[in-house]
């Protein structure tokens, strides 16, 4: 399932349109900021058990930003093997992109404890691709 939703993100990259104006392309600093904001504010909630249409909302958006984030890759210039790390990019945010729709589904189904869980695991995935990215 990973490898295919990663093929999927992959060509999702690839057939993005490249001739945006630059203003239309949003830095990832931006989108990554955004996320957090509403990943915090989410996780709140559904700690205390709300599981309503303001928390679908704010996942279905959590999803679509990391969609977006796919699009764009982090400063890679420090990293030996660029490749390698591109590649470990959209890994991890294939892999959160797996957990928040994880997260998007148990609340769409008022599971507060699977989405409680999806968001936890979204949680470390977060923290491994900052720590590692130095996002």
């Amino acid at each position: 399932m990973k490898s295919i939703l990663l093929a999927a993100l992959l060509a999702f990259v690839s057939f993005a349109p490249q001739a945006q104006a630059f203003d239309d392309v949003r830095e990832l600093k931006v989108v990554m900021e955004e996320m957090g904001n509403i990943f915090k504010a989410l996780g709140k909630s559904v700690a205390q058990g709300k599981v309503g249409a303001p928390e679908l909302a704010s996942a279905r958006q959590l999803v679509k930003l990391v969609e977006e984030s796919a699009t764009l890759l982090p400063d890679l210039s420090t990293f030996p093997n660029r490749d390698a790390a591109a590649k470990r990019y959209l890994d991890l945010t294939a892999q959160l992109l797996v957990v928040m729709k994880d997260a998007e589904a148990a609340i769409s189904r008022a599971d507060a404890a699977a989405a409680l869980a999806a968001l936890e695991a979204a949680k470390e995935l977060r923290k491994l691709g900052h720590d590692e990215f130095k996002l």
